[in-house]
């Protein structure tokens, strides 16, 4: 799966109406990668309620940071 890696330079340019444009970011400073992921589907307990009962996560296996 494609993962966001390594976007440290969004934030280090300096000048944000470079990176950030009106509706998006510059894809010049975006870089995704290959990764593992563990997928974590995830339901809500027997009993409760929530708006979202059941939701997947994407777990990256290097940086154990997720997304959904």
């Amino acid at each position: 799966m494609y993962v966001g890696a390594n976007v440290f330079a969004c934030g280090l340019q300096g000048r944000s109406e470079v990176v950030f444009q009106k509706t998006y970011i510059n894809p010049a400073y975006r870089r995704y990668e290959t990764a593992r992921v563990w997928v974590v589907d995830a339901h809500l307990k027997p009993g409760f309620r929530h708006l979202a009962p059941h939701r997947t996560y994407y777990v990256d296996e290097d940086s154990w940071t997720w997304s959904t």
